[in-house]
């Protein structure tokens, strides 16, 4: 479909989309819609198709698309949409150790969000949060590989690790740009690899705490072998 975006970042959320966008744009043969969460197909499906192209109608030649890390939550039946508008579509998908990512994701609904104090929420308070449905879907990346790749072939999805952002900035997102088939960049001055987006709250995982996330996690993180790779193995460490 003309106008239909040529990638879309999918996620996931807490793993350094921000980063990525603010990187993405500065290479000279992206465009990234301004806003960069657009929700078009999760909160925004009811507006028209006309609506969400508008977002990179200033696009011209270069490679266009957007970041939404709710769509790693979409089912199949919203992504077989997706494929319709364009089949030839390419996929980044970013993910962090899951248990990381589900204690960024509390902190940020509960300090930033709902402007509770750190100090003031308890061991129940983040067992429900850990244990609730928003929660738990947005770290299931099995799941995302599996419903993204029943319609999209391995070729047009690309796997990167949140903790790549520190070891090898460069790499990553020159793995990205061989991906998206633009150039390869050389010279960062200009990117801001380097600097801390989005920056939420950070405060250690406490013991009580990590000892729930391992419970719920280690048996989600051996099952997610098949679909990542040995590389996620390592998140059995923590």
């Amino acid at each position: 479909m003309e106008g239909f975006p040529d990638f879309l970042v999918i996620g996931a959320q807490k793993a350094g989309t921000t980063w990525l966008y603010a990187n993405l744009k500065k290479h000279n043969e992206l465009y990234l819609s301004e806003k960069k969460e657009i929700h078009y197909f999760d909160w925004n499906f009811h507006r028209s198709l006309r609506w969400y192209l508008n977002h990179f109608k200033g696009a011209g030649k270069k490679t266009k698309g957007e970041i939404t890390p709710a769509y790693s939550t979409l089912d199949t039946l919203r992504i077989k949409h997706i494929h319709k508008c364009n089949p030839d579509l390419k996929i980044i998908f970013i993910v962090r150790n899951p248990i990381e990512r589900a204690w960024s994701h509390a902190l940020n609904n509960y300090c930033v969000g709902m402007n509770i104090p750190y100090e003031k929420l308890t061991n129940d308070d983040f067992k429900w949060h850990f244990n609730s449905y928003a929660s738990l879907i947005r770290s299931d990346y099995a799941m995302t590989v599996k419903n993204w790749q029943e319609l999209f072939s391995k070729s047009q999805f690309h796997l990167c690790y949140y903790e790549d952002i520190k070891a090898q900035p460069e790499k990553l997102l020159n793995d990205c740009f061989s991906f998206l088939n633009v150039s390869e960049v050389t010279e960062f001055k200009e990117y801001p690899f380097s600097k801390v987006i989005n920056k939420g709250p950070s405060h250690v995982i406490p013991d009580s705490e990590m000892s729930v996330l391992k419970q719920i996690y280690f048996p989600k993180i051996k099952a997610m072998l098949p679909y990542l790779g040995e590389r996620s193995q390592n998140w059995l460490n923590k």
